[in-house]
C-alpha cells in the first residue's frame, strides 16, 4: 500500500509515517536529514557498505529497524541502492511483510526505476511504502495516481490545493484550509473517503532520542494502538 504523507515544515508528517510504519513488523527507512534515532532496536547507518550489511541482518531477521542517512550528498547513488535492496526483497519474499518509509522525496529521484517498479509490483496488503514531502506536485503524477491513502496537513498555498481537489475532492481541499497545527486529513482513495484528524498526542513524539543512541529510548512501540483522534485510528494491517 502506499502511503504519501504531505505537509509543510513542522506539522508532523515525518512523524506520523515513522509512527505508523511502526505498526509493520519490520522497517526499512530511508532517512537524508537524519530525524529519525527513537527506536533502541533500530540500527542506524551512514555508508552504503553499512546498508548492505544491514539490510542482509534486516532479511536474516536479525534485525527490525533499519535507517538509512547518507553521509555525504551522495543521494542518487545511496537512494538506487536501497530501493535496489528493496525490490530485492519484495522478490525473494512476496509475502513477508516490510515497511518502506522514504522521507522528503525532493531529495531523490521520484523516477528511480527500483523505486516505481516497487510501487507498482509489490503486494499492497504486505508491502507498505510511506513517502513524506511539502507539496503534491513533488510526487510524481504516476505516483499520485496509485497512492492508496493521502495524509494531508494544513495547506494554503493555491496551486497545491488546485491539485488536491483534482486528485481527491473539491471536500479534502476545504478542510485542509482549515486545520491547525499537527491536525490532517486522510482521504481513502480506494474508497473515496476522508476523515479529519485532530488529537496529535498519541503520535507526535520525539523521532530523536534525549540520551546518546547507546541510552534509554523512548518506547514508541507503547503508543500502537492508541487511537490517535476523535475518529478511528488509521489501520495499516
Amino acid at each position: 500500500m502506499i502511503h504519501l504523507v504531505i505537509g509543510r515544515r513542522k506539522r508532523g508528517k515525518t512523524t506520523l509515517a515513522y509512527y505508523m510504519a511502526r505498526n509493520c513488523p519490520q522497517r526499512v527507512i530511508f532517512d537524508p536529514r537524519g530525524m529519525i534515532r527513537a527506536a533502541p532496536e533500530a540500527r542506524v547507518v551512514t555508508t552504503m557498505r553499512g546498508f548492505q550489511e544491514g539490510f542482509r541482518a534486516l532479511s536474516a531477521a536479525e534485525l527490525t529497524e533499519l535507517v538509512y542517512t547518507p553521509a555525504d550528498d551522495s543521494f542518487p547513488s545511496a537512494f538506487r541502492y536501497f530501493c535496489a535492496c528493496v525490490k530485492t526483497w519484495i522478490v525473494a519474499d512476496s509475502h513477508r511483510p516490510l515497511a518502506v518509509m522514504i522521507d522528503e522525496l525532493a531529495f531523490v529521484n521520484p523516477t528511480e526505476p527500483a523505486l516505481l517498479w516497487m510501487l507498482r509490483c509489490s503486494e499492497p496488503d504486505v508491502f507498505h511504502i510511506f513517502v513524506t514531502c511539502h507539496r503534491p506536485k513533488d510526487v510524481p503524477t504516476d505516483m499520485r495516481a496509485i497512492a492508496d491513502r493521502w495524509f494531508l496537513f494544513q495547506c494554503r498555498q493555491e496551486h497545491d490545493l488546485e491539485v488536491i481537489e483534482d486528485r481527491c475532492s473539491a471536500a479534502v481541499a476545504a478542510a485542509i484550509t482549515r486545520l491547525e497545527e499537527r491536525e490532517f486529513v486522510l482521504w481513502d482513495d480506494d474508497t473515496a473517503t476522508m476523515k479529519v484528524f485532530r488529537n496529535a498526542k498519541p503520535w507526535h513524539v520525539p523521532l530523536k532520542r534525549d540520551t546518546p543512541l547507546d541510552g534509554q529510548a523512548i518506547d514508541l512501540g507503547a503508543l500502537e494502538g492508541e487511537d490517535i483522534s476523535l475518529d478511528t485510528q488509521p489501520k495499516l494491517l
